[in-house]
């Protein structure tokens, strides 16, 4: 497993021809790499104790745990008063870390966080407000347009055959395409 943060430079690399996964467009990873069309929506979503900070503005003042390299961390930057905001190399670390009490909230996939919750009924946590919107795309080496091509067309057939909806109902019970 690549760390999310080590796949922009692994695509720059050469190591892989594209990746599938939060990639949200921002225009300094549109510097490092290209973008394929978008297929799915997300954003950010606080997660927190039942009792704790699940809005943005109850985040003024708290510590709030995140992973590193993420638009998750970049948009957790942008909340004004915080009183912290710790890095984690991955999700589950920053989800360990809320449960210890030593984040009083933690931002992230609004999909990932409703599994976490799920597989951890008994967690005390509750899912917040949504942060931030997100346009998500496949990420390939800049100036590639065959790959991209054959990507975009792909992806296209998949959500004009229906294989795209089906998939979306049965693992997020809910349309995710940006529609």
């Amino acid at each position: 497993m690549v760390t999310f943060d080590a796949q922009l430079a692994s695509i720059r690399q050469d190591r892989f021809d594209f990746a599938i996964a939060s990639h949200g467009y921002t225009e300094e990873r549109a510097k490092a790499v290209d973008f394929a069309n978008l297929h799915y929506c997300i954003g950010g979503q606080i997660v927190a104790h039942k009792d704790g900070p699940l809005n943005i503005a109850a985040l003024k003042g708290k510590t709030v745990g995140v992973q590193l390299g993420t638009s998750y961390m970049d948009n957790a930057k942008k909340i004004p008063g915080l009183q912290e905001l710790k890095t984690y190399k991955a999700d589950p670390e920053a989800f360990s870390a809320l449960r210890a009490r030593k984040t009083d909230a933690w931002i992230s996939d609004k999909w990932l966080i409703k599994s976490t919750l799920e597989k951890n009924p008994d967690a005390g946590l509750a899912a917040g407000e949504q942060v931030f919107v997100e346009r998500v795309s496949m990420i390939l080496r800049k100036n590639n347009p065959e790959l991209r091509d054959q990507l975009n067309r792909g992806l296209a057939e998949v959500m004009k055959n229906g294989t795209y909806q089906a998939l979306s109902q049965k693992y997020f019970k809910t349309d995710i395409s940006c529609r």
